[in-house]
């Protein structure tokens, strides 16, 4: 999913400081993360904060929308807390730990990301085989060093880690977002907190698969004042389903045709129904097609009362649709792209098993490493076996054994089997297989 906001440059500064604040206050009550991130000393509140612990550990004291302490903020923290210490993050080799601190560290969240994903490897392995059996950060032949060295049932494996970042097509919906929740900001008169739901299949796309950023936002901005959503800003605590009004049938009648029916459609057909010979409701009703609807990216919004405005937007993600499919076909090209990487960065041993880690994780592939279905995770899966099968074939990789993707847990993955992998290198699935039973 992806989320962007807009808040007034002096509110906002306010609002980063208080996030900021209550970051600190819990982020004591982890010792070695507190330690890690020096209390999130090196970050500055200013124009915009992009180390998600931070928003992480607001939250887990303080979580502004839902006004109580977010208790899933609060576990993962938690679970942080417990790979760090298995870990034994500070008595790691020097540059390893240094660098990985550093990332932990960064205001930058594609780098924290990415260390807390190395931790959750690490500490997978050394929970499950205990510490004496993970080595971290081993000599090579070659003089580089893979991330872990697994000494399991006799043999030695190697094992490289990675994941992906956010692709074109996201960064691109980012932007649309900002853009938007800046363009509706200005158009509230209210303080309330308010967030958006957006179809991105409706936004606009060219004949080649790309979004276009500018016309995708004033067709936001041009549904929103279009249909008079404004109305029902002010009711609040209320999640208004604009979506399931589309299931009206008739797209060229206006909603007050269906006036008699309007009650079993979510809270928003109640407040209409209730309102409907009132303003500005009976206007909206007289005035909307529910083609106008259907023709609405806005699927939902909810709005609280505040001391100062703030407008979120994010992704409402329906499969199959045009913005799915190019998300989905960017996502598997990086992995490609990631792995490709990762083979010319040789961090192999020669002769020995060694197994390239992919946390890779995108809602239009939701399930392939995880669904308990196994003919969906499966079809799921596909694309990316095709492709990694398609890569094995072109390189003959005589000393990769294997590469593994997750979504979630590193408990839960997919194999592919290099085939073409020789002598020393090669394992059976079911020898790797048992690293995970």
């Amino acid at each position: 999913m992806v989320i962007a906001n807009y808040l007034h440059p002096e509110r906002r500064e306010a609002y980063l400081k208080n996030r900021l604040r209550l970051a600190k206050e819990k982020i004591k009550e982890f010792e070695i993360l507190n330690k890690i991130v020096d209390n999130f000393n090196q970050i500055e509140a200013k124009v915009w904060i992009d180390n998600p612990l931070v928003f992480v550990a607001a939250d887990a004291q303080y979580d502004l929308f839902y006004k109580a302490p977010n208790l899933m903020s609060l576990n993962y923290l938690k679970k942080i807390e417990e790979g760090l210490s298995l870990i034994d993050i500070f008595n790691m080799p020097k540059k390893r730990r240094n660098y990985l601190i550093s990332r932990l560290r960064a205001d930058k969240s594609e780098q924290v990301l990415s260390a807390l994903s190395e931790v959750e490897i690490i500490s997978y392995f050394i929970k499950k085989f205990g510490k004496e059996n993970v080595i971290i950060e081993p000599n090579l032949e070659s003089g580089k060093k893979p991330e872990i060295k697994l000494n399991f049932d006799r043999q030695e494996i190697y094992v490289e880690q990675t994941n992906i970042d956010i692709g074109i097509v996201e960064r691109k919906l980012k932007e649309i977002f900002t853009k938007a929740s800046e363009k509706i900001w200005h158009l509230i008169d209210d303080d309330i907190i308010i967030k958006f739901d957006i179809d991105t299949s409706k936004l606009v796309w060219d004949d080649e698969g790309y979004l276009n950023v500018a016309s995708s936002v004033e067709k936001i901005i041009n549904s929103l004042e279009k249909l008079n959503l404004h109305i029902f800003f002010r009711i609040e605590k209320t999640l208004f389903r604009l979506k399931s009004l589309t299931r009206l049938d008739s797209p060229e009648k206006y909603i007050i045709d269906k006036k008699d029916i309007l009650q079993h459609y979510n809270e928003i057909g109640k407040i209409l129904s209730e309102n409907i010979d009132k303003e500005p409701f009976k206007s909206f009703c007289e005035k909307t097609k529910i083609r106008d609807i259907i023709d609405c990216p806005i699927v939902s919004f909810y709005s609280i009362p505040a001391q100062h405005k703030l407008v979120e937007i994010g992704s409402y993600d329906v499969f199959p649709s045009e913005s799915a499919l190019a998300q989905k076909r960017g996502f598997v090209n990086r992995i490609i792209k990631k792995i490709k990487q990762k083979i010319n960065d040789f961090q192999r041993e020669i002769d020995r098993p060694n197994i390239l880690f992919i946390k890779a994780r995108h809602w239009t592939m939701h399930g392939y490493s995880t669904d308990k279905d196994a003919s969906i995770a499966d079809i799921e899966f596909k694309p990316i076996a095709s492709i990694i099968e398609e890569f094995f074939k072109l390189n003959k990789i005589r000393d990769l054994t294997a590469i593994i993707l997750y979504e979630n847990e590193p408990s839960v993955v997919r194999i592919m089997i290099n085939p073409h992998a020789k002598n020393g290198s090669i394992l059976s699935l079911e020898e790797i297989e048992q690293l995970f039973l």
